[in-house]
């Protein structure tokens, strides 16, 4: 018996899923080894024809939708009152740092904002009546901007880029006031007695 033969045509017979001719039937009932081969053959390419079968039928928006609800259940959406909870807490943390700025800004008198636009009016004056030097190359203030006055202490040096003259023996820091526009950038200085600091 050749065997070989016949094993081309066992495969083929099998994909295809039809049943074997006249002269394979006679050599399968003759050939235990090959009968054996044609059944394995047979059940392999049932089920992978029953597997290709399933794939197909499976279509993907139901896969889709079973992975969305797999993902669901493994990360359970926040709930909305919790949400709320969260913002209502933030917005109180915000509200309650903003009123103790407020509060503490007006509290502080060295912060508290004074109409001193006459003093800065011309910046062409290297010092006016009030004592204020502008600052050099500084913007100019707008129309009513109010200002507030700092009072801090300024090294020798400072001063005297800021066109002030300072004794040069000095040399510690001097107290002085310094008028910084709603910009928060500087606009003039002037020296005050350390008997006023």
């Amino acid at each position: 018996m050749d065997c070989r033969k016949w094993v081309f045509e066992i495969v083929e017979r099998a994909r295809e899923g039809s049943a074997p001719g006249l002269g394979l039937r006679e050599h399968l009932n003759a050939c235990p080894g090959c009968s054996e081969r044609w059944e394995d053959q047979s059940r392999l390419c049932m089920a992978l024809q029953a597997a290709k079968t399933a794939a197909s039928q499976h279509r993907p928006a139901a896969r889709r939708d079973e992975i969305l609800r797999e993902f669901e259940r493994m990360h359970p959406r926040v709930s909305q009152r919790w949400a709320r909870w969260a913002l209502a807490a933030a917005a109180m943390l915000a509200l309650t740092f903003g009123l103790g700025r407020v509060l503490w800004n007006g509290s502080h008198p060295a912060a508290s904002p004074t109409p001193i636009t006459a003093a800065l009016d011309n910046s062409n004056d290297a010092e006016d009546n009030s004592g204020f030097v502008a600052v050099p190359y500084a913007p100019p203030l707008a129309a009513n901007e109010m200002v507030s006055v700092v009072r801090t202490e300024l090294e020798p040096t400072a001063l005297a880029r800021l066109g002030i003259l300072v004794d040069a023996s000095y040399g510690n820091d001097i107290p002085a006031e310094i008028v910084v526009g709603e910009d928060g950038l500087p606009r003039a200085v002037r020296v005050i007695e350390t008997s006023e600091f």
